[in-house]
């Protein structure tokens, strides 16, 4: 199940740019009074043709598992290290402070949002891939620690997701559509429900990644701080 996370990751981060980019255009076109802008009612969610996670075994409820007492501390994989340098080093830093004035610097800034989340989901997508589809001959103690640390990724992945979903949503929005002004104005509504319509799909794979954190680590009894960061995260959507 975690390695089919890992493929979703790829098929989600793929819709990620044709998306975003519609919300940035509205803003810079619509904010400097330019011609050909989208109306934020013609804004689609991305969610439409995607995939889902299966998160349950064919409707089956998983069978109660006794799990041991023992604490795991292992050492975290190279793979993991990577990515989290790169999440905290490079993707967390990158804001953007203003709307953007021109389709060049959208396209831009845009750009740059999409390749770091895209660089990051992938970073994570290895570490998920570590694991073997069942325990194999290096024993249970190996496949814990490799189990761990994909429920990590599955952590990051669901940030990663929640992230590009605040960074748009802190873009501050373009003086001509907060103040009303100009023909519509209504401009200012229609414009926060369709930023709120693009960034619920980010939003709602952030939770689907978190949940199958979650129910991973109750099935291969790993309770750990990503398990419970998981879980402080569901609680606060």
């Amino acid at each position: 199940m975690l390695v089919i996370a890992a493929r979703f990751q790829i098929a989600f981060a793929a819709v990620t740019f044709c998306c975003m980019r519609i919300v940035l255009g509205m803003m810079f076109v619509v904010g400097c009074g330019g011609q050909g802008a989208s109306s934020p009612n013609q804004l689609e969610s991305p969610t439409r043709d995607e995939p889902a996670i299966a998160v349950e075994n064919d409707g089956v409820a998983p069978k109660a598992t006794r799990c041991p007492q023992a604490k795991l501390s292992p050492t975290p994989s190279k793979e993991f290290a990577h990515a989290e340098t790169f999440y905290k080093q490079s993707f967390l830093t990158f804001e953007i402070t203003r709307t953007p004035k021109t389709k060049a610097e959208g396209d831009r800034v845009l750009g740059t949002l999409v390749r770091l989340g895209d660089e990051a989901l992938a970073n994570y997508v290895v570490v998920l891939n570590a694991l073997p589809a069942e325990q194999e001959s290096e024993g249970k103690l190996a496949y814990t620690d490799t189990a761990y640390w994909s429920i990590a990724a599955l952590v990051r992945t669901g940030e990663v997701h929640s992230r590009q979903a605040d960074v748009l949503v802190a873009i501050p929005v373009p003086q001509s559509i907060a103040s009303g002004s100009g023909s519509n104005p209504d401009m200012l509504s229609k414009y926060n429900d369709a930023l709120n319509d693009l960034v619920a799909p980010f939003r709602e794979q952030a939770k689907r990644q978190w949940e199958l954190a979650v129910s991973q680590g109750k099935e291969l009894c790993i309770e750990s701080e990503w398990t419970r960061l998981a879980e402080e995260h569901l609680r606060h959507l």
